[in-house]
């Protein structure tokens, strides 16, 4: 948590969506920086595998801000999105402002 509270992020409106940019601003002033391609595909033999990934870091991540029962019930309903009639439901598991 320690780490958590110096990192900041922030929101480019020009950047490529398909690479993940870091930067690191060592306690001496140097500055490094890293970007990453993240949009490698996945051969669809491996997309099973790539949803069981993708959730478990939704979980690793979301679970102790909205609980794990709504973190579930959101990948639940992310995993039916096409038979969604709407996705009103699914916008009220993700806010913050949820009660129950």
């Amino acid at each position: 948590q320690m780490l958590a509270s110096r990192v900041s992020t922030i929101a480019e409106q020009d950047r490529d969506f398909h690479l993940t940019d870091v930067r690191v601003r060592l306690s001496d002033g140097t500055m490094l920086h890293d970007a990453t391609d993240m949009s490698v595909a996945a051969p669809e033999a491996q997309l099973d595998e790539q949803w069981d990934k993708l959730v478990a870091k939704f979980h690793s991540l979301v679970n102790a801000v909205l609980g794990d029962d709504r973190a579930h019930r959101i990948v639940e309903a992310i995993g039916n999105l096409a038979d969604l009639d709407d996705v009103t439901s699914l916008m009220l598991l993700t806010s913050l402002r949820q009660t129950s």
